[in-house]
């Protein structure tokens, strides 16, 4: 069996084509489709689309048994009743959400206080209620999807969304009891059920790409790049990517302070602890290097990321530096800064700097990995993302802060869409 696997990434697209659970292609593209002006974060779902068409050209899904997707949860796109996009989609960085609202508390803490559920700026339901209170929502929209799952529509010539319930979770407002969304807190918040996509527990069929090849509905991608990352090799997944998360499959549905309960597969779920700067913090440094550079007229190396890392490593340490890296607040605390602390004389160096900021990020997931549930009982982690793998400090920070753990880089690239893929090939479906 073919299955091509599409995650739409924030900061990438990506494909994999796998012949009967073997990888045989890959194919990157950079998801440029995207704009942030410190509170509203848009991506055009339009450009995703065509790159996906281009990725699905390149891997010749004319030949393939099935299309699965995955890819960034949270965010959402408004579409008309033909299942067309209105406006740009929304993406999970958005921040409308932690704009101030009544009672002195924020869009998403107040929508909180209405329906009793722990929401966070970005979350979809968050979106659509700010969106309806400010008389923004796009004109036309007839319901909501996610990102990924209005690439599934359009790839299958369907009008009406259809989401599993990983990606429905990622919204805000389910209830896992009935695995769908909770309608009284709906009404709390003001909020029609009209906008609600159908949402199934099970990974569905959605159409047809080119009247030939069934796509399915997506997998998100935290439970996608677990379910690659972790058969056969760990119950806990780490993940640096432009995000960040630490996630550990349970076989019952608990729920832990501090940390987010999401429905998984095969009626299992996941604790995720997960960062809103994640990888993207060290590029904050990245980018106050490049404009001392600039002011003095200096040529940026095309390398500064690798040169940052091997400044870091040559350093050893931060020298006594503490970054905390939660730039964009976190989703308990949405108003909180990152800070650099412990400065001395001595160790204000960019070596000290580049360790203190990815060790900030690593340390990040380590607070989330103290707030699961008997660690001591896991023996491995599987660990996965681009800045992983492509950053050698980031390897030796996590060793350091894993001791006494079997750490287990993952070879494989792109492993939400290689785990979507993998999760449509072992359940056979097919037409």
């Amino acid at each position: 069996m073919k299955v091509i696997g599409l995650d739409t990434g924030t900061t990438t697209i990506s494909g994999v084509l796998l012949s009967d659970g073997i990888v045989i292609d890959t194919c990157t593209l950079p998801n440029e489709a995207k704009t942030y002006d410190g509170v509203y974060a848009l991506q055009d779902a339009e450009r995703i689309l065509s790159l996906c068409r281009e990725i699905l050209m390149r891997l010749r899904a004319e030949d393939a048994d099935a299309i699965a997707m995955t890819g960034q949860m949270h965010g959402i796109v408004y579409v008309d009743e033909n299942g067309q996009a209105c406006g740009q989609a929304v993406s999970w960085q958005d921040e409308r959400g932690t704009l101030p609202w009544h009672d002195d508390l924020s869009v998403s803490a107040y929508m909180s206080k209405l329906t009793g559920y722990p929401l966070a700026t970005g979350y979809g339901l968050v979106t659509l209620y700010h969106d309806l209170q400010q008389g923004i929502v796009p004109a036309g929209a007839a319901k909501i999807t996610t990102i990924p799952d209005y690439i599934a529509m359009r790839l299958g010539n369907c009008q009406t969304p259809l989401i599993h319930t990983t990606m429905a979770q990622s919204l805000g407002l389910y209830r896992e009891d009935t695995k769908d969304f909770d309608r009284d807190a709906l009404r709390q918040a003001g909020i029609s059920e009209s906008f609600l996509p159908a949402v199934s527990d099970d990974i569905q069929k959605v159409g047809f790409y080119a009247g030939k090849t069934p796509v399915y509905c997506a997998l998100g991608d935290n439970q996608a790049s677990v379910y690659g990352a972790c058969a056969g090799v760990a119950r806990v997944l780490l993940n640096i990517g432009t995000g960040s998360q630490i996630s550990m499959i349970s076989d019952t549905c608990m729920h832990v302070p501090g940390l987010d309960t999401r429905p998984y597969v095969d009626g299992k779920y996941i604790l995720s602890g997960s960062s809103l700067c994640g990888g993207s913090a060290y590029d904050v440094l990245v980018s106050l290097v490049q404009d001392v550079l600039h002011q003095y007229d200096c040529p940026v190396p095309e390398q500064l990321l690798q040169g940052l890392d091997k400044l870091a490593l040559k350093a050893g340490s931060a020298g006594g530096l503490m970054v905390d890296t939660r730039f964009r607040g976190s989703r308990q605390e949405p108003a909180r800064t990152g800070t650099i602390s412990g400065i001395n004389m001595e160790n204000l160096t960019l070596g000290s700097l580049a360790y203190g900021f990815a060790e900030g990020v690593v340390k990040e997931l380590h607070d989330f990995w103290q707030l699961m549930p008997q660690t001591d009982q896991i023996s491995d982690i599987a660990v996965s993302g681009n800045a992983v793998r492509n950053s050698e400090l980031y390897r030796q920070l996590i060793r350091v802060w894993f001791p006494e753990r079997n750490i287990h880089f993952t070879e494989q690239k792109e492993e939400a869409a290689y785990g979507a893929a993998c999760y449509v090939s072992r359940t056979g479906r097919q037409s």
